[in-house]
This record gives structure tokens, C-alpha cells and sequence, in this order.
């Protein structure tokens, strides 16, 4: 949320669904191929905002900055600000190569390098990026503070921070074990 806006990376779908009367059925919503915003309260317009980035997979507010910052598909990272119009920045063409186990992984949705989630820290300095590879980022404003690869197996999905310390917890989709999916919370101390 950037004032009294709301914004949303394309991974999602706009609520384009409905009858198709010329089809003569029922067509899904379309996935948007950048931003999409739309009003905290009233009943203004939706706002595309064009992509650099092929598909933007993750998004979140930067400490202590207006504006926001984005994670695509191919691992991209972009800084958005405002200036008459919302512009962006490449932060982070993609991390490192990804890691062995990554191979070990059915690939449909993302990339080993696809960035699948960031949050900021609780000290309003620092935020992290995580990707689907297992690499996660550490970061202050727009310097790469360092990288490395999650010791667990499987894919990371999600990023929560601690409320007071430096911290995280990354939610990792695993492999299907019998008959259930199988994940698991890692907790990464970045004191």
C-alpha cells in the first residue's frame, strides 16, 4: 500500500472473468503482465502500470522509503518510485546460479531464480528477498548486503519478519511424500 493506493503484481489475475456472450461461455480472468492498483476505499479505477520485468512475482513496501520495491520472474529486483508517474530502477539483474538441489525440483510455475517473496526487517533499514532457488538476499536501501543459499530442502514460498528482532522465518514447499505435500518453516537469524 503506497498512500491511498493498493498495488499487486500481475502473478495474480484481474477480475476480467465473465460470459463471453460472442464465445458462448464462460472466459477466466487474464493474468496483467505489470502492477496493477487500485483504490484502499471508493470506487475509483483499476491502474495498469507497465513492467520492465516479464512477471512480477513478488512485491513489498522499503523501510522508511515511499515507494516499493519488486521481484520477477527471471530473478529481477526493481526499485519503484514516484515522480509524476510510477517509475522503476533494476536493483538485481538475477542472484547467483542457483543451487544443485534446484535441480532436484519440477519447475512449473517459477524459475530457480524467480524472486517469490521480500518483507523488510523491524530495524526499517534492512529488507530481504528470497527466490524460488533457495537464495535468499539480504539488502539496505539499494545495496546487496550478501546472499546465500537456504541449508532446507525445497522451495521457498514466503517471507514473515520477526516484530523486534532481525530475523525471518521462510515458509519452503516441499517435495510430495506420499500421500501429502510436505513444507516446512526455516527461521534465519540475521543479527
Amino acid at each position: 500500500m503506497v498512500g491511498d493506493r493498493v498495488f499487486t503484481g500481475g502473478g495474480g489475475s484481474l477480475a476480467l472473468g465473465g460470459w463471453r456472450r460472442d464465445l458462448g461461455r464462460y472466459e477466466a480472468g487474464k493474468a496483467a503482465d505489470g502492477l496493477v492498483s487500485a483504490p484502499l476505499a471508493g470506487d475509483g479505477p483499476l491502474e495498469f502500470i507497465p513492467a520492465p520485468s516479464r512477471r512480477i512475482t513478488a512485491i513489498a513496501t522499503r523501510p522508511g522509503i515511499e515507494g516499493f520495491v519488486t521481484g520477477g520472474l527471471d530473478g529481477e529486483v526493481h526499485r519503484w518510485t514516484w515522480a509524476d508517474e510510477w517509475r522503476s530502477e533494476l536493483l538485481l539483474r538475477h542472484g547467483d546460479d542457483p543451487h544443485d538441489r534446484a535441480s532436484e525440483l519440477a519447475w512449473a510455475t517459477y524459475t530457480p531464480h524467480s524472486v517469490v517473496a521480500i518483507c523488510a526487517l523491524a530495524d526499517s533499514e534492512r529488507w530481504v528477498s528470497v527466490t524460488a532457488g533457495g537464495e535468499l538476499r539480504l539488502w539496505r536501501g539499494d545495496d546487496s548486503l550478501g546472499a546465500w543459499f537456504l541449508p532446507e530442502r525445497g522451495s521457498p514460498r514466503a517471507l514473515a519478519a520477526h516484530p523486534a528482532r532481525p530475523a525471518v522465518a521462510v515458509g519452503i514447499k516441499q517435495q510430495h511424500h506420499a500421500d501429502r505435500l510436505a513444507a516446512t518453516v526455516l527461521l534465519v537469524d540475521l543479527a
